[in-house]
């Protein structure tokens, strides 16, 4: 075999090779999409927890948890359920950052068994509010979120047809996690299942 048919033999070899290196670089992202296309616009509902995909997100939602309050034609936002409350708003019970959304903006997020007059309900024995204030009578457990999560009409679904984010329900557990890098952990290690 001359030089010539050589070279001409070998050139479909490399040519799929690189075809699969460039699909193999790009498997996360070419896998949501494909996961997009089979499952049609993702369903997002109040009451699911959106989980930040490695690499997915900016770094300021990278490794965050946030749960879904409202998702409508009005409005679409949630709270940042594992960013620790700023060290200089002392201590546990502080306000914990909910997103760069209208910083000043408090809103409430309870566990009960029954609605605590005044609140929404989210699912899963979870309810909300707007406005500062005490917890709600009956709550298990409240936390206070200063700002929120927002997105434009269309944008959280893209964002999540991207790969940027991990769809699924809330649990109480996840939402008032005392740990908030293992709260990601965990959340991100039961959807991936």
């Amino acid at each position: 075999m001359t030089d010539v048919n050589r070279r001409l033999v070998m050139r479909p070899g490399w040519v799929l090779l690189v075809l699969a290196l460039v699909v193999l670089g790009s498997w996360p992202g070419l896998r949501a999409w494909v996961d997009g296309v089979e499952q049609g616009r993702p369903e997002v509902r109040a009451g699911d927890l959106l989980v930040a995909r490695p690499g997915g997100t900016g770094r300021l939602f990278a490794g965050t948890v946030v749960l879904m309050l409202a998702f409508g034609p009005e409005r679409i936002l949630g709270v940042v359920v594992n960013r620790p409350p700023a060290e200089e708003a002392g201590g546990a019970d502080a306000p914990r950052w909910g997103g760069p959304v209208d910083s000043e903006h408090p809103i409430l997020v309870a566990q009960a068994r029954e609605a605590p007059p005044g609140t929404e309900p989210i699912g899963a024995g979870l309810y909300w509010r707007e406005g500062s204030g005490d917890w709600p009578q009956g709550a298990l457990r409240a936390r206070t979120f200063q700002g929120y999560s927002g997105w434009a009409p269309g944008q959280l679904e893209d964002e999540i047809l991207r790969g940027s984010w991990i769809v699924r329900r809330a649990e109480a557990g996840l939402v008032f996690g005392q740990n908030d890098r293992d709260t990601w952990l965990i959340a991100l290690g039961e959807s991936i299942r």
